[in-house]
């Protein structure tokens, strides 16, 4: 869905579009058709019901994704962000046979609206005498604690609440539409959004690697968990917008963080 209005100033080579558009990317695979919801929802625990309103899970019973990820379960992500979008730019050069057309761009997103919904992806001869107390049911909503832990959202809305100001260039001998700018500007937000999907998928990558996919205990819970949005943890990942982000994360209290991650994954053990 996209709504485009353009403004033009007489005597300037400046456009101003207002739009609204959404982009989606979805990790590891593409989410499955829904079902109706699995019977083990209605006894879930108080935390368990908490991740499943703050992560929008649903339970789905696929034996061949599960085989096919070569896994005795996995969690499956959608991450959502729509955004009305501002742009301005102007012309820094105007295309002709020594040179392209070259805009300055200036992009902001004002209110971007991040939403992830889940797959907790069982086989069909995964019945348990009580899933939630089973590790394999722990370690998949493990998983989604990752994806709704609260610094997550704030990472992402400081990588999308701000004002982008690049130059885009075009070799064509007319001059670039609005449409054209559009689409620069779509292609770097996209590029954000999948930045903030390949950081989730690693950071389950890596309790899948540090629990043995849930088959061993955490050696600290804690440590583990604190450490994936922090600093050092958006850098093990190569997080793009790390250092973006950096000054938020040194300006939240150590304490205060603590208890909240602690509410927040300690429970589920």
């Amino acid at each position: 869905m996209l709504y485009l209005s353009l403004t033009r100033i007489p005597g300037f080579n400046i456009g101003l579009i207002a739009l609204s558009f959404l982009v989606l990317q979805i990790s590891p695979v593409t989410l499955l058709a829904q079902q109706p919801p699995h019977p083990w929802i209605a006894d879930a625990p108080g935390e368990i019901v908490r991740l499943i309103g703050l992560g929008d899970v649903r339970i789905v019973i696929d034996d061949e994704a599960v085989k096919a990820s070569n896994k005795l379960a996995l969690t499956a992500f959608q991450l959502k962000v729509t955004y009305d979008t501002r742009i301005r730019y102007d012309w820094i050069s105007q295309g002709n046979q020594n040179q392209p057309w070259k805009a300055r761009i200036i992009a902001s997103v004002p209110k971007p609206r991040i939403h992830l919904e889940h797959q907790v992806i069982i086989p069909s001869t995964f019945q348990p005498m009580n899933p939630w107390e089973s590790a394999l049911m722990k370690h998949e909503f493990d998983h989604v604690a990752i994806s709704t832990d609260p610094r997550l959202l704030k990472i992402m809305e400081r990588v999308f609440k701000r004002k982008w100001v690049f130059t885009e260039e075009w070799n064509q001998p007319s001059r670039p539409t609005d449409a054209d700018v559009q689409s620069r500007v779509e292609h770097l937000l996209a590029g954000e959004v999948k930045n903030c999907e390949q950081l989730i998928q690693q950071q389950y990558d890596w309790l899948d690697l540090q629990s043995v996919s849930g088959s061993q205990s955490l050696e600290s819970r804690m440590s583990f968990f604190q450490e994936l949005y922090s600093f050092p943890g958006l850098e093990r990942c190569s997080f793009a917008r790390r250092d973006l982000v950096k000054e938020h994360l040194n300006r939240t209290s150590p304490s205060e963080s603590l208890n909240e991650l602690e509410r927040h994954y300690l429970s589920l053990r």
